[in-house]
């Protein structure tokens, strides 16, 4: 049937410390190893050893210290986060102070994934008044001083936004990420424990763009319950929204992985 569930327990303060996401800080520095390079190899006036390694502790302490100043440089108030994002021709991401570059461009794969699951959910909600909103709207999370841009996330009923700027969202009730390889971990585990902070939020979806597998967290209480799907013939309830997403059209026109073969999904 390829469908499973099982509870997870909701996430606390201590799941920060157990769930450790790898991400990248934007900083700016020159690498050691290439400084040092120029000393060895580039200059050649130190005629002995002990010469060019006086030199290259010269060069690590500066290096060090070069480093030390463009890391305390990447920590920024939610304030100068918003502001600086506003002008910022690149999105980043924010985690209690520290600026989590995002990817370059999409692929194929998650372009498709993320234009056929909006393309259903504003089908079926868009007389009922719900907006479903895509990678442009960030989504703040006050309670853990946070800011992400999900692929896809659903309001329905009154949109709050943290200020007249109206770019910053604070209720979504359904919120999807398109998973890649570098980011699967990151979504799964620092960015859904944060995600859970938001009160308004009630199913969380992870979509692999590899193979045929989504995601489905339902809150319940105080207990995350986990479904997984499997098959393009499953349909996925959103019960929060009154919607479903069928996988077959979520990997329309995408090559996925299904009993260990590649094929395209049906194009019509």
């Amino acid at each position: 049937m390829g469908l499973k569930s099982v509870a997870v327990s909701t996430g606390s303060a201590c799941d920060s410390e157990s769930v450790k996401a790898s991400h990248v800080l934007v900083a700016m520095a020159v690498p050691n190893e290439l400084a040092l390079t120029a000393v060895r190899f580039g200059l050649g006036r130190y005629n002995t050893a002990e010469e060019v390694d006086v030199v290259a502790d010269e060069v690590h302490i500066v290096q060090e210290s070069r480093m030390s100043s463009v890391a305390a440089q990447t920590y920024l108030t939610p304030e100068e986060y918003i502001a600086s994002e506003r002008k910022a021709t690149l999105k980043s991401e924010y985690l209690s102070g520290e600026i989590v570059a995002m990817s370059g461009a999409s692929n194929l794969a998650h372009n498709l994934i993320t234009v056929n699951t909006a393309t259903q959910l504003y089908n079926q909600l868009v007389e009922g008044g719900c907006r479903v909103f895509t990678s442009d709207m960030r989504v703040g999370i006050s309670a853990g001083v946070s800011y992400f841009y999900p692929d896809v996330a659903v309001v329905c009923g009154e949109l709050r936004f943290e200020d007249d700027a109206f770019d910053t969202l604070v209720n979504p009730q359904v919120i999807i990420e398109v998973l890649s390889t570098s980011t699967a971990g990151y979504d799964r585990g620092e960015k859904f424990i944060r995600y859970r902070q938001l009160e308004s939020l009630q199913e969380y979806i992870l979509i692999s763009q590899d193979q045929v597998h989504v995601e489905h967290y339902l809150r319940q209480g105080k207990q995350w319950v986990l479904s997984e799907f499997s098959a393009l013939e499953n349909v996925l309830p959103l019960a929060s929204i009154g919607a479903e997403l069928s996988l077959n059209q979520i990997y329309r026109f995408v090559e996925v992985e299904t009993d260990d073969t590649l094929q395209a999904t049906r194009s019509v």
